[in-house]
């Protein structure tokens, strides 16, 4: 397994049993399929997943989230795919209160780092770096949410030479 997922996966099974501890207190669990774009001209889109725990204040604005994403095989122009998978800490900044008589949607930007592994065919290259995102989620009860983002991420390493990503997802998140 790679320094990334296992990574990830230790971050996000931290956070659960923090979320376990903590029930009702702005814990909450997210996941949904996204778009990956290249900025190499020869690599095409691919679509992915994420799957995310979270902290979201009652009080104050600024929250924390962990996540583990896969960006899915996106295919290279001269043949051959490029994956790139790991994890994600992000502080998250909420705006709330839009609707004060229903609060039924948010906006939110986040800025953190990630770690990734990039793997073209047999070849794997460790990457670690920045991210920041935006995104809406809007409330249809009191516990779920649907979500989107568009997250970017900045200068990661692949054996073309760094590049960035942008992954544009939705998905459904879960308020305990």
């Amino acid at each position: 397994m790679k320094t990334g997922k296992q990574c990830g996966l230790a971050i996000l099974a931290l956070l659960l049993s923090l979320a376990t501890v903590t029930a009702n207190a702005g814990m909450y669990a997210s996941g949904g399929f996204g778009v990956t774009t290249h900025e190499f001209v020869d690599v095409g889109d691919a679509v992915g997943y994420s799957v995310a725990i979270g902290y979201r204040p009652t009080y104050g604005p600024i929250g924390l989230e962990a996540s583990f994403l896969d960006t899915g095989n996106a295919p290279i122009g001269g043949g051959g795919n490029l994956a790139m998978s790991g994890s994600t800490v992000s502080a998250v900044w909420w705006i709330r209160n839009w609707d004060p008589q229903t609060e039924f949607m948010s906006g939110y930007l986040k800025l953190g780092l990630y770690d990734m592994s990039v793997m073209d065919g047999p070849s794997v290259v460790d990457s670690t770096g920045w991210r920041f995102g935006v995104g809406f989620e809007f409330k249809t009860s009191p516990k779920l949410a649907i979500y989107t983002d568009v997250d970017g991420y900045g200068l990661v390493d692949t054996l073309g030479g760094p590049e960035s990503l942008t992954i544009w997802s939705a998905g459904l998140r879960y308020h305990f």
